[in-house]
């Protein structure tokens, strides 16, 4: 343990500031502690020497002076006085007595908000008064007080952490402390406790009060246990305080202990002459030492298992003053414990020692005042440190280029030149202007070489001088994308160096990136598509109260590209007007286009552009910047007299003042000898000549060394960022012998350059020339380069990097970095590629390759840009559908498509580091081509691998953050963001292309319905009361009039809003009204109430020119006309005038209420109704839309068809229907082209149909299936073919439903995968229950709706569905001779199925609530079923009418209407009785009562009685007993005997007789174990032991006496037991056999053990399939047991597992395996 400021452990940081026998000056802890030769206790030391110090030097160790009750305040400061002015002013402070100084402490914390001009005189008074002694009290009400209230909600936090961060070991101490509450402190010897032993925990979590109290107790039994229990160690303490030292040392001796010896030399000096305040204290002296005796002999055991948070609950014991000596010892005793120097930190043996001589000699409430004020400086440093901690690790999770340290090189090797520079730039209008005037930003631009770069680091380095003298108050944070050692990729990175500079300088604004990370439910922000992530993280920092005036700056703008240089200018303009204290200085290239120095919305614009030629520029060029080169050069050769002057010469002239040129020049003289300088000079004065040049100087190379420039050249060109020279050397044709460093210093230094051991181009215009120059070549390259990745990684794969630590090894690493991620990219701009080196890559190495990248974290970035390129082959092919070579085209598609879902798949599971990626093969589709060819050799020892899904998802993301159910989704117009609206109250906005969270609005405080986007970047959404709009590129929420949020003037609650296409107005509709607003303004134009009041209008939609209106109601759709319309344009569309007219008339009716409005009222005119039939099982239109010409309406029914119906709007036709669907349609909408419309169900599907619509009825072309619950709705992207729907499962999911996909796979249509996909797993909800036969022919599994299905054991094919529950399946038990299967359900009944299918199912009726649990006798004849009525009830069925419907209700209707009659009789008799009782005396009416009472009770005993004689019919008995539900039965194999185990904890055993009445089965209960609920109860073979499953527990019995004869323990909570007679001496479980030694119980574990029959099991996570307890199959978390491990089963060479998607997967392994690489 470090101790440091910047630990976030406040008692660690407290230690580290506060130590007693350590002084810290600045520190407020200092006041207590000693100076840097003293100790806490006022003595000095020098060397060995110990010297008491302060009033009571004579006599006594003490600097805290236990004062007489009876001295004279006065006397007390006379004394304070003498000592002040008797010290020398040169003494440390720590020699000043504790009272002083805490009263010294005291004044200083005050002191800073007090008055300077307070008078000397009324300060020492205050101070005086403060020192005054506070009164006294017992000690032992000092010792167990309760914190004060600064502190008490100190410890609170802390217990409460600790119940969270360490549960257990919290647990466990809290069961130490409740047996010291039970019996009392334990004996002084040390006491350790298995942690395996049971005892309880009876401290209160949820109360601290009490908490309190409890531990309050603790302690004071420690204070009364003096006398009783002491030791000779508390017989030595007795004597401490007394004078004679050698009877206190003899004391010591007998203790032999060596703490206690280190702790007696440390108190030496204590004692007092005052004789009364030595018998006053010595009692509390004596019961102090008990209890630090007693802490530190039982400290160990805190040590061992509680962190160092605990002292902090542990304090809550003492009084705040004693919690200083308890930390000590507590870090004293685990240094201990630990025995290691590190975790001392400034602790030692005397710190112990004065810890535990203050806790006897601290006064409770002499100093409590500066004790409180301690903690509380003590808790704000702990939230100081902690925010320190907090800041520098989101500062790590940002990963960004810190700037300052990139280009400080830069600036130390330009420093010369940069000052007179800055002089220069600081007399220019435009950035004085720009500095001290109103300009907010200024650009600066100039061509290659005019210094651009040389200005922004000049400036930069004067601003920063200027700041720590005061003269600007500016912060820097700033960005270099053409220079420095480390160069940002793209416009994210960027802001993230911007960010993270403002962060440094500005920790107090880390929140905001906190809030950001957490919102988003993010770690990080790598990749470049957070870029609106990270601006709305900076937008949110400069508005902040506490941002400071800071000057963003960034060099090369246009570096990342002109896509990015426009979100820079959107950054820069929405920074400007969101925060004053903002300013942008800005620089990119003259010469490229379409960069300009231009921002909308801004009146000041100084633009300074270096291509002008200032003269001042060119002076210091020549007078500073030459010189320094030549400096440089000085390095490399003589450089001296005259040659140095005729060489800056030549260089001046040559030059064209041109910053670059020099650059490149020097670097060409010093390639040569340096007599040859001058030579070297004779180069062209122009940057694009001199690149021909030097391009023209490597073509006078040899041909090879020609090759070898040009391979490296082209490579860097179309690199997509800077390369490692180890990945340069990866991805470049060069023979090993040639050394790409040597190339780039000797042969292309014009170009390129390496920065440590990155390679970058010299500058962008150099690689502008080479792009350019070589554009012939590029093609070419990125198809050499993408053989040569592919190569490269190959060779990887096949060496062994066994030294890590060394170079080879460490390159080796590196090289693969660039090459495993880039070649898609490369190939996606390759042309003529020779495709079979990526053909036999993806086809052979898919799986290590993505271990490869797992194992960099870059599964996310290699799947997007597969994404890419399968989005590009398509096109290609669209475009080009005659090419020759189509069918291989088609081929190589299908694999890239496959590799694109295998990396999104492996990332979708999320597999733990160090599970390979085979593991995710054996859960891909049953026919994916990678799985057919690669999982018999990665998975040899399986017979069949589990059968998944026929085809590969269609969802291209899943996206999870919401915490409730999804309402709604909407893609913003540009198709790059998708929001969504929760019942978890927020609003998100994701990015498409990661599926990321960007930002989360969390403005609603109700659940979210509704959500739109706006063309013009508004974002509305709505919670059905309000409507709430933001800006999506600055994240604020729009100031609207009167400030408050959008409303339908309470006409109802709101269904549905839409944005017109243009962004201008906004529609609202809720049942009985339409509102539109006119935007920005966002006043209302109109208010439309509908005609009738059973008029509910559904849905609204604008045409795309926003001239129409179309809305949905429940039985009619309409289309409204806004404004100034003809009549013949009314005509063409409206049938009947009159009855347009009574509409208008009605419109123009309600538009005359009164509104406060800025623009013209309009209105709505009705043009057509079109009629929506609800007949023939159509139900109410539920979902609608509209083409987004107008031209076609859909609508989507609940009832029983579920259909949705098109009607071309302009015709008179019959509506098209769509039929599919199951369940309720919550959503319809139309593809952007129209070709195909989507609609989303209860059902849990989305069903696409493909136009025209002309169809009576049509059946869709794509059905997509992914959610677990209902669908609500769905939102089509305007530029990809992909399809968004958010579910009531939390999530949405993106799809891509391009239909052209199956056109080139006719053979493997949606349509026929989906019905094999069902024939092969038939449930649609969770398993919950999977049960097996004793044979292993079958396996049987029950699902959440009711649904069971048999299977066939060995080839896992499903043989029938046995549709008959309503409701949730609670158990599934085959008989014994495997030709029946008992189900027991919450549906209160009873199946039985025969397995053949011959015979009919049986259902038994009886229970009155849910049933637990059926099981057949051995025989065949009974089954017995138990319930939650808390009954057990025995069947005999081989009575044909046992367990009938119809019998039972006839018996329970007579019953009940015998009842109702008996109840209505008793309540007139009650009544008349009542009435009665009113007018006769108190004794009567007790009498009356108690009557009353004895016949009530009477009558429920003869009802019971009588209602037990009804259920014992022919072939049933009911058995009684349990008194809560009854959750397992089972049958001894003889039959004789029923066992039942209840959620009671109760076993309860009858013999049975079906010949004698229920009442006549008395029951025995097994002997008492301790267990909760039973969940499984089984009888050995023979019946002479039962054996009961609890949680993680397992019990046996004596059938007989009812005995416990073994409890144990086990990893995993059995809910199923069986015997199966081929194995009688093992117990089956669901995950396996567990051996039951007969012989000797006492060998029983509970716990499975492999066998050569079943060697199988699943480990206690449930997350492993072992086999012979080695881990061998990962199961991701998707493929896990639904319901624990009911729905698991374990047998022979075979593993089920049910799933919540409602799979069910067969592992079946080969009997004779052996698993080579477990993992």
């Amino acid at each position: 343990m470090v101790h440091n400021s910047r630990n976030k452990n406040p008692i660690k940081r407290f230690l580290s500031r506060n130590t007693f026998g350590k002084t810290k000056p600045e520190s407020i802890g200092d006041d207590i502690t000693s100076s840097k030769n003293g100790d806490a206790l006022g003595t000095t030391a020098t060397g060995s020497d110990v010297k008491p110090t302060g009033p009571q030097a004579e006599g006594s160790g003490n600097s805290i002076p236990i004062q007489d009750s009876t001295e004279p305040e006065a006397a007390t400061v006379e004394t304070r006085d003498t000592e002040a002015a008797s010290a020398p002013s040169t003494a440390p402070e720590a020699e000043i007595p504790i009272e002083s100084q805490a009263s010294q402490t005291a004044a200083a914390v005050t002191e800073t908000v007090e008055d300077s001009t307070e008078p000397e005189a009324a300060t020492a008074e205050r101070r005086e008064t403060e020192a005054a002694p506070a009164p006294s009290t017992t000690p032992e009400a000092e010792l167990v007080e309760s914190p004060g209230p600064v502190t008490s909600n100190l410890w609170d936090e802390a217990y409460d952490t600790l119940k969270v961060e360490y549960p257990d070991r919290l647990d466990h101490y809290e069961r130490i402390l409740t047996l010291w509450l039970q019996s009392g402190p334990p004996k002084l010897t040390p006491w350790r406790p298995s942690m395996s032993e049971p005892f309880d925990n009876d401290i209160i979590p949820s109360d601290p009060r009490e908490r309190r109290k409890q531990i309050s107790k603790i302690v004071g039994s420690w204070l009364n246990n003096t006398g009783e229990d002491k030791s000779s160690e508390d017989e030595g303490s007795e004597n401490e305080g007394s004078e004679d030292e050698g009877r206190k040392d003899e004391g010591r001796k007998d203790e032999g202990s060596e703490d206690e010896s280190r702790k007696d030399e440390g108190s030496e000096n204590e004692g007092n002459e005052d004789e009364g305040n030595e018998n006053e204290g010595n009692d509390t002296e004596l019961k102090r030492l008990d209890i630090i005796y007693r802490l530190r002999e039982n400290m160990q055991l805190i040590a061992q298992g509680i962190p160092e948070t605990a002292l902090l609950w542990v304090g809550a014991c003492l009084s705040v003053q004693e919690l200083l000596a308890f930390i000590k010892l507590f870090y004293y005793t685990k240094l201990e414990f630990q025995a290691s120097p590190s975790a001392s930190g400034n602790l030692s043996e005397a710190d112990v020692t004065d810890a535990e001589k203050a806790l006897t000699c601290f006064r409770g409430q002499r100093i409590e005042a500066y004790i409180c004020r301690l903690v509380e400086t003590l808790k704000n440093d702990r939230a100081d440190g902690e925010q320190t901690t907090k800041e520098a690790l989101l500062l790590k999770d940002l990963n960004a280029i810190d700037t300052q340290q990139s280009i400080s090189g830069l600036i130390n090797d330009k420093g010369r030149t940069l000052k007179p520079l800055y002089e220069w730039v600081c007399s220019m209008p435009e950035y004085i202007e720009f500095h001290k005037g109103d300009a907010r930003v200024l650009w600066v631009s100039g061509a290659p070489g005019t210094g651009t770069t040389m200005l922004m680091l000049a400036i930069i380095q004067g601003l920063s001088q200027q700041i720590p003298n005061g003269l600007d108050p500016k912060i820097l944070s700033y960005s270099f994308c053409s220079s420095g050692q480390r160069r940002p990729e793209n416009a994210a990175s960027v802001i993230k160096s911007l960010i993270f500079l403002v962060l440094k300088h500005q920790p107090w604004l880390a929140d905001h990136l906190a809030e950001k990370t957490e919102s988003t439910d993010r770690k990080h922000f790598a990749g470049e598509n957070n870029l609106y992530a990270l601006s709305l993280v900076l937008y949110a920092i400069i508005q902040d109260g506490k941002f400071e005036s800071t000057v963003f700056i960034i060099d090369g703008i246009d570096e990342c590209g002109v896509e990015e240089l426009g979100s820079f200018l959107s950054l820069i303009t929405i920074s400007i007007k969101l925060s004053s204290r903002v300013k942008w200085l800005a620089s990119s290239s003259s010469n490229r286009s379409g960069v300009r120095p231009t921002f909308f919305g801004l009146e000041i614009q100084p633009h300074l552009n270096l291509d002008s030629g200032y003269v001042d520029v060119r002076d210091i060029f020549e007078k500073y910047y030459i010189p320094s080169k030549i400096d440089e050069l000085t390095k490399y050769g003589r450089y001296e007299g005259a040659f140095r002057v005729e060489v800056a010469t030549k260089l001046r002239q040559l030059s064209s003042w041109n910053f670059l040129w020099a650059d490149i020049a020097c670097k060409a003289i010093i390639r040569d000898d340096p007599w040859h300088a001058l030579d070297n000079l004779d180069i062209p004065v122009y940057i694009k000549p001199l690149y021909h040049h030097m391009k023209g100087k490597i073509k006078d190379l040899g041909p090879l060394d020609q090759e070898y420039c040009f391979r490296v050249l082209l490579v860097m060109a179309i690199a997509f960022r800077p390369l490692d020279i180890a990945e340069l050397e990866a991805v470049v044709d060069l023979p090993p012998e040639v050394d790409p460093r040597i190339i780039i210093h000797k042969r292309c230094f014009a170009f390129l350059e390496l920065c440590d051991r990155t390679v970058y181009f010299t500058h962008h215009s150099a690689r502008d020339f080479v792009r350019q120059d070589m554009e012939g070549d590029i093609s070419r390259t990125h198809s050499g380069v993408v053989q040569r990745c592919l190569h490269s990684l190959l060779k990887s794969w096949g060496k062994s990097a066994t030294d890590s630590h060394s170079k080879k090894s460490r390159d080796l690493v590196t090289s693969t970095n660039y090459a495993a991620i880039y070649w898609i990219r490369h190939l996606y701009y390759a042309e003529g590629i020779e495709k079979n080196a990526v053909i036999e890559f993806l086809t052979d190495h898919p799986l290590i390759w993505l271990d490869l990248l797992a194992s960099k974290g870059r599964l996310s970035k290699a799947w997007e840009l597969m994404r890419e390129l399968e989005t590009l082959l398509k096109e290609k092919l669209k475009t080009r559908p005659g090419d020759g070579h189509s069918s291989y085209t088609h081929d190589f598609l299908r694999l890239i498509r496959e590799t694109h879902r295998l990396l999104y798949f492996h990332q979708f599971i999320k597999s733990p580091t160090g599970v390979g990626a085979k593991h995710s093969l054996l859960f891909c589709p049953s026919n994916s081509t990678t799985r057919q060819r690669l999982l018999p050799s990665e998975f040899p020892q399986l017979a069949a691998p589990p059968f998944i899904k026929q085809s590969w998802s269609r969802a291209v993301h899943v996206l999870r953050g919401h915490a409730d159910y999804v309402r709604s989704c909407a893609y913003s117009h540009d198709g790059k963001f998708l929001a969504s609206a929760s019942d978890d109250c927020s609003v998100r906005v994701w990015d498409i292309t990661t599926g990321k969270t960007q930002h989360a609005f969390e403005d609603f405080s109700d659940w979210v319905y509704l959500v739109a986007f706006s063309s013009k970047g508004l974002l509305a959404a709505s919670d059905g009361n309000t409507i709430k709009i933001w800006d999506v590129a600055t994240g604020m929420r729009q100031k609207l009039p009167d400030d408050r949020d959008l409303h339908a003037e309470n006409t109802g609650y709101i269904v549905d809003i839409s944005f017109s296409d243009d962004g201008s107005m906004l529609v609202a509709v809720d049942y009985h009204a339409i509102t539109i607003w006119k935007l920005p303004s966002y006043s209302v134009i109109v208010r439309q109430h509908a005609s009738f009041q059973t008029e509910n209008f559904s849905h609204a939609r604008f045409s795309s020119d926003g001239t129409l209106l179309g809305t949905v109601s429940a039985d009619c759709v309409t289309i409204w006309k806004l404004d100034n319309e003809t009549e013949n344009e009314a005509e063409k569309w409206a049938g009947n005038q009159a009855e347009d007219q009574a509409v208008n008339e009605a419109t123009n009716e309600a538009a005359k209420e009164p509104e406060t409005v800025v623009e013209k009222t309009r209105e709505l005119r009705k043009l057509r109704d079109r009629q929506v039939q609800v007949e023939n099982g159509v139900g109410r239109a539920d979902g609608g839309t509209f083409s987004h010409d107008l031209k076609y309406v859909a609508i989507g029914h609940a009832g029983e068809k579920n259909t949705v119906h098109i009607w071309e709007l302009g015709s008179n036709k019959p509506p098209s229907v769509l039929a599919g669907h199951t369940h309720n349609i919550h959503g319809v909408s139309f593809s952007p082209d129209g070709s195909l419309l989507a609609s989303v169900s209860d059902d849990e599907t989305i069903r696409m149909w493909k136009a025209p619509w002309d169809d009576v009825v049509k059946q869709p072309a794509l059905v997509l299936r992914g959610h677990s619950r209902a669908v609500n709705a769905l939102s089509f992207s305007p530029r990809l073919r992909h399809l968004a729907t958010c579910s009531s499962d939390g999530t949405l999911r993106i799809w891509d439903y391009d239909i052209y996909e199956d056109e080139t796979e006719p053979e493997t249509s949606n349509k026929s995968d989906d019905e094999t996909d069902r024939q092969a797993q038939p449930h649609t909800r969770g398993i919950c229950f999977i049960a097996s036969s004793n044979d292993g022919k079958f396996i049987a599994s029950a699902s959440e709706d009711g649904l069971i299905c048999l299977w066939d054991g060995n080839s896992g094919v499903v043989l029938r569905d046995l549709p008959g529950h309503e409701n949730y399946i609670q158990s599934l038990v085959f008989s014994c001779d495997s030709k029946r299967l008992v189900s027991a359900s919450n549906d209160g009944t009873v199946w039985i199925w025969d397995t053949t299918g011959k015979v009919e199912p049986r259902t038994l009726y009886g229970h009155t609530d849910w049933v637990r649990s059926a099981v057949l006798s051995r025989d065949g004849r009974l089954v017995a079923s138990g319930s939650d009525d808390r009954t057990v009830r025995v069947w005999d069925i081989t009575l044909p009418n046992v367990g009938e419907q119809e019998d039972w209700k006839a018996e329970e209707k007579e019953e009940t209407e015998e009842k109702e009659e008996t109840e209505e009789k008793e309540e007139t008799e009650e009544k008349e009785e009542t009435e009665e009782k009113e007018e006769t005396e108190e004794k009567e009416e007790t009498e009356e009562k108690e009557e009353t009472e004895e016949k009530e009770e009477k009558e429920e005993k003869e009802e019971k009685e009588e209602k037990e004689e009804k259920e014992d019919t022919d072939g049933i008995r009911v058995l009684r007993g349990h008194i809560d539900f009854v959750i397992s039965v089972t049958w001894s194999d003889n039959g004789k005997y029923v066992a039942a185990g209840g959620d009671d904890g109760n076993i309860l055993l009858w013999e049975l007789s079906m010949d004698q009445p229920s009442t006549s089965h008395k029951h025995k209960v097994m002997g008492d174990s301790g267990l909760r609920t039973v969940y499984a109860v089984v009888f050995m073979s023979d019946a002479s032991k039962l054996i009961a499953s609890s949680s993680k527990r397992i019990a046996i019995w004596n059938t007989e006496t009812c005995e416990l004869m073994r409890e144990v323990e086990t990893d995993m909570t059995s809910y199923t037991l069986h015997v199966n007679p081929a194995f009688p001496r093992y117990l089956i479980t669901e995950v396996g056999p567990v051996p039951v030694p007969m012989e000797d119980l006492d060998l029983f574990s509970g716990q499975t053990e492999p066998t050569a029959w079943c060697p199988y099991s699943l480990c206690p996570s449930e997350s492993w399939i072992t086999w012979e307890k080695k881990k061998v199959i990962f199961l991701p978390e998707q493929y896990r047991p639904a319901s624990n491990l009911w729905s698991v089963r374990v047998q022979g060479h075979n593993v089920v597992i049910g799933c919540d998607s409602g799979l069910v997967l067969f592992f079946r392994f080969k009997e004779v395996v052996n698993f080579g690489d477990l993992v």
